[in-house]
């Protein structure tokens, strides 16, 4: 669970609910506001105020990050408000830049291979999810235009669905 008020990602055991878990990382984590635990034992975590994606191991140590806490940024290496992410099977990680209108695919080593940012009627703006789908396209959701669209590996729009209300 990512408690943004009190600054931490805490796992509950769902017999007993007490907390089996907590990462409070005084160095990086302001406003939590995505965790994911991956599958190798360790907790994905998107700290939107601070700008940063870390992945921290069980004993909470720091294994990777990417985007520089507290400093907001468009250069290689930054964020901007990101608002989830999502470790892909090749062990990249899909981040949702969502001040940055963008959404990135990080590797291990920190270089973007993929990045999606739409052009002209298709510019996502204020990306809050994105999700890596099994045959390799690319959900996103996008706020301030009320969208959901698929994209495919070149950033082709494959279909797109517009809310009539005020937001999604």
């Amino acid at each position: 669970i990512a408690d943004q008020l009190g600054g931490k990602v805490i796992e509950i055991n769902k017999s007993d609910l007490n907390i089996v878990w907590e990462y409070r990382g005084l160095d990086f984590l302001k406003t939590p506001y995505h965790a994911t635990r991956l599958k190798n034992g360790n907790t994905l975590i998107v700290d939107w105020s601070s700008n940063i994606v870390i992945e921290v191991s069980p004993h909470k140590e720091v294994a990777w990050s990417y985007g520089v806490s507290k400093k907001s940024g468009s250069e290689k290496g930054f964020l901007s408000y990101p608002e989830s992410a999502q470790r892909l099977d090749n062990g990249n990680t899909l981040i949702t830049d969502t001040r940055n209108a963008r959404i990135l695919e990080v590797s291990p080593d920190k270089e973007i291979v993929w990045s999606f940012e739409g052009q002209g009627l298709q510019k996502i703006m204020s990306p809050t999810y994105a999700e890596r789908l099994a045959d390799g396209n690319t959900l996103i959701v996008h706020s301030n235009n009320k969208q959901i669209i698929e994209v495919d590996s070149n950033g082709k729009v494959l279909w797109k669905y517009m809310h009539q209300d005020k937001r999604i």
